[in-house]
């Protein structure tokens, strides 16, 4: 076999295996946590955002209520209005539920696991392909790049995340294009590249805004890599590229609250937006049995429980190529 027919194969296997795990997980889901019902009610439902049942009424068939609240309706079909209406009632952004109203219009009064689980199945392949670009940045070699490919196409907590009917896969996915899109710039820089670049700039704004309108974790990230990377451009005396991404920030943001107004409510008096700021307000030990618990989780889901291993080899092979030169 040739070695390009090999890098090939190696290039295909990890979508491969993705697809083959996601589909696996998604056909064997059984049970639906009440957040699941709310991604198709909220994206659907036009009367209101929680599910409507009359004391005393017998539905037959006895599904009759979700079905109404999880489907669209044939005059309800592309309601947009309708779901900006619902996502302003409730404390998440609409973009997730906007895309998932559009699936079900199309095939209205059905409801399949595969409405939601396909936006996953979407999002994870895309945020594959993104974690694939980033390791080139580091590395060309394949072998490193076949393995974290793999890691991630059967890791448990990859596979728990597309099998939840959330937003979540769509959330990591402009979390790791994000990182992606500094990576690169980052990349041109140390080349020595220090043209204006606008592509750079338009990307940073259409991720930041499609991350914005879909998770609000999504700009804490956001706001934080840049303004690592505005630190940085201001210590190499880029002046003009960190004010260009100010301004960039300042556009996606704007243009986020234009879309959808009611954020500023969510972020700042909502239920969530006021228990993330409580989050801030915890003391230091606090803080660090969070993240212990955080890493913990971490460590089982992504590593099984692997991870100090995982590292003390990866420490080990660091200091056997430095001594080999």
């Amino acid at each position: 076999m040739s070695r390009e027919k090999q890098l090939k194969i190696m290039n295909v296997i990890p979508y491969l295996v993705l697809l083959i795990m996601a589909l696996a997980v998604i056909v064997l889901k059984r049970n639906y946590m009440v957040d699941e019902i709310y991604s198709y009610g909220l994206a659907n439902h036009t009367e209101g955002i929680r599910i409507q049942l009359h004391d005393g009424l017998t539905y037959s068939p006895g599904d009759t209520p979700y079905m109404e609240y999880m489907t669209v309706q044939k005059d309800g079909r592309f309601n947009y209005a309708n779901v900006w209406l619902n996502q302003s009632n409730d404390v998440h952004p609409p973009l997730y539920y906007a895309i998932l109203h559009t699936i079900c219009s199309v095939f209205p009064e059905t409801f399949s696991r595969f409405y939601a689980g396909g936006i996953n199945l979407v999002f994870a392949f895309i945020t594959l392909y993104a974690l694939r670009q980033c390791v080139r940045c580091f590395t060309l070699k394949q072998w490193p790049l076949f393995a974290m490919s793999l890691m991630f196409a059967i890791s448990p907590g990859i596979l728990n995340n597309i099998s939840f009917f959330r937003m979540y896969v769509m959330a990591m996915c402009f979390v790791t294009l994000t990182f992606l899109i500094f990576l690169k710039k980052y990349d041109r820089y140390q080349d020595s590249e220090n043209k204006p670049d606008l592509g750079f700039y338009i990307s940073l704004c259409l991720c930041a805004f499609a991350g914005a309108l879909t998770h609000y974790y999504c700009i804490i990230f956001t706001v934080l890599i840049s303004a690592v990377f505005a630190v940085w451009l201001l210590w190499t005396k880029r002046y003009g590229a960190a004010g260009g991404l100010v301004l960039s920030g300042a556009v996606s943001a704007s243009a986020a609250w234009l879309a959808f107004p009611a954020m500023i409510e969510h972020m700042f008096h909502g239920y969530r937006g006021t228990q993330s700021m409580d989050n801030l307000k915890l003391s230091w030990k606090e803080t660090l049995q969070r993240l212990s618990e955080f890493f913990a989780k971490t460590d089982a889901q992504l590593f099984g429980n692997l991870a100090v291993w995982l590292l003390a080899v990866l420490l080990a092979g660091l200091i056997l190529y430095m001594l080999t030169g």
